[in-house]
């Protein structure tokens, strides 16, 4: 079994990192945006502090800014890209390699 903390305060997530209570991230952009923080750099930030998986729902709206954005935030890093799913999107998860 996995446990991974759905938030992206990076206070709890040191908190409980350090305990070594998580495995990984989990977060989306309204998570992120309550926290007042940019969604890049708060991605970035997190993929800083935790080695395990990082999980976080892109916010492009088209197939090729969903792909973009999920090279583009977890630096070659280990993650799960989530994608908003609709028929329109389907190309980007066909197109991520």
């Amino acid at each position: 079994m996995k446990f991974f903390l759905d938030t992206a305060n990076l206070e709890e997530i040191k908190r409980i990192v350090k305990l070594g209570l998580v495995n990984g991230i989990t977060t989306n952009p309204s998570i992120i945006a309550k926290e007042g923080a940019d969604f890049k750099t708060r991605i970035q930030e997190i993929c800083a502090l935790v080695s395990g998986p990082v999980s976080a729902e892109v916010i492009g709206l088209t197939a090729e800014e969903m792909i973009n954005e999920g090279r583009d935030c977890f630096m070659g890093r280990e993650y799960c890209c989530q994608n908003p799913y609709d028929r329109s999107r389907f190309r980007s998860d066909l197109s991520v390699d």
